[in-house]
């Protein structure tokens, strides 16, 4: 028997995000963001990332530092309706991202403002799987209660087979890291405009084993590697996977008065290949120096604001090109996705602002490139927290966000797959 694709679930189920955003790409870049879920419009520092035309609308001249943390917890269900499995067909995998850091910086010069920043754009957690993943145990699965000479004739006089057990032992962490840097300009009061670039520097790395796997027998006896050989036996990986990628971002602010302000960002499509660095592995399934296809996909993003008095409201829109990446044949099983949000800010007092939003974020991804070891959901998630100006020069963000997944199924419609995830943030404004 062959356990497919052994621990390349590691790579898949933690390269996509993290929390919010595409299959690919992080967009929680900020802890106003975690507060708000709506910052595409943003005139703050954060603006770096989410809407770098609006750096022009920044207070004053001089310069601007934006620095925060997100800590993130997230809870992946997978339950399988084979027979015989053991768990009762349910799997759990948890994932932590204890620090997950942004740092942006802007430097306004009357009406040009130079920027620069860094994020986790991708990935950013580690994951761990106690319990394996259903495809690890299918095969094992399905020889329960069959006879033994089914296996080879000579192992009659074991009876039947009524159970199996193995050692599932694996953890893997994927990050991808954005360095950005840009250039706004404002034509006028209406106007601004922005180019910058991000350099992208990804990073998988996953080691695990699948170890004494074994075929209980009615007779009491265990059959195992050493009665079926290569059938049954162990596998080890442990590897890394590297590259890196350039994305171009242009964009455009428009400010009809001064309540409303519209953002529009767009970033191209950053090609990228990851190649295997490994050190160890038993399976072929990571030959050292092969290649794969791992681009981010192309996005439109677009935001409005609008003050009215002490309230302020806040709307993004982000469209992922998801059907134009390479991802060595699999971006066939996944349409565009998209996300559209709404938020609400108001103004306790001269220093104290609360926030609360909400954020739709549809995947793209078909039934049929929904597994075990690569899923992809719908999601709804709800944000708050405050902005708290101690001086007239340091504001500090503190928000929380849960986020509520719509259960998926594969093809097949033998697996269900659902998460939860629940994360907080800190972030200070400086103006320096």
């Amino acid at each position: 028997m062959k356990i497919m694709r052994v621990l390349l679930c590691v790579v898949l189920l933690m390269s996509g995000t993290v929390l919010a955003g595409g299959l690919v790409t992080n967009t929680n870049q900020s802890a106003a963001f975690m507060r708000t879920l709506n910052r595409n419009a943003s005139t703050d520092v954060d603006a770096v990332y989410f809407n770098p035309a609006g750096l022009t609308k920044l207070c004053c001249n001089g310069l601007f530092l934006d620095v925060s943390n997100q800590t993130i917890w997230q809870t992946k269900t997978i339950t399988n309706s084979t027979e015989n499995l053991n768990h009762d067909g349910e799997f759990v995998g948890e994932v932590f991202a204890p620090v997950f850091p942004t740092a942006y910086v802007a430097y306004k010069m009357d009406k040009l403002v130079l920027s620069g920043g860094f994020m986790p754009i991708g990935g950013g957690g580690s994951a761990e799987y106690e319990d394996g993943l259903p495809s690890f145990e299918t095969t094992l699965a399905s020889y329960v209660g069959i006879p033994t000479s089914y296996i080879n004739a000579a192992l009659s006089p074991y009876g039947t087979i009524n159970g199996y057990g193995l050692d599932v032992n694996f953890s893997g962490s994927s990050i991808y890291y954005g360095f950005q840097g840009g250039v706004s300009y404002e034509i006028n009061d209406l106007l601004s405009m922005s180019l910058g670039g991000r350099y992208v520097i990804a990073k998988n790395s996953y080691e695990g084993y699948l170890k004494n796997m074994t075929l209980h027998t009615s007779s009491g006896v265990d059959l195992t590697s050493a009665i079926l050989g290569s059938a049954l036996a162990d596998v080890e990986v442990k590897a890394s996977q590297n590259g890196s990628g350039i994305a171009g971002i242009i964009g455009v602010n428009i400010s009809p008065n001064e309540n409303l302000n519209i953002g529009i960002r767009y970033e191209t499509i950053t090609k990228m290949e990851l190649t295997n660095d490994t050190e160890t592995d038993n399976s072929g399934l990571f030959p050292d120096d092969s290649t794969y296809g791992a681009d981010m996909p192309s996005q439109l993003a677009i935001g409005i604001s609008y003050k009215m008095g002490k309230l302020k409201l806040m709307s993004d829109f982000n469209y992922f090109g998801n059907s134009a990446v390479d991802w060595d044949g699999d971006e066939d099983g996944f349409d565009n996705g998209m996300e559209i949000g709404l938020a609400a800010e108001y103004a306790l007092t001269e220093k104290m602002k609360v926030s609360l939003g909400g954020l739709y974020s549809k995947s793209g991804a078909t039934d049929e490139s929904q597994s075990d070891m690569d899923f992809n959901l719908d999601t709804y998630t709800i944000g708050g927290g405050l902005l708290y100006a101690v001086t007239p020069k340091i504001q500090v963000n503190l928000g929380a966000l849960s986020t509520t997944y719509f259960e998926g199924q594969n093809a097949l419609m033998i697996e269900k797959y659902n998460q939860t995830t629940f994360g907080i943030a800190f972030g200070v404004q400086v103006k320096l």
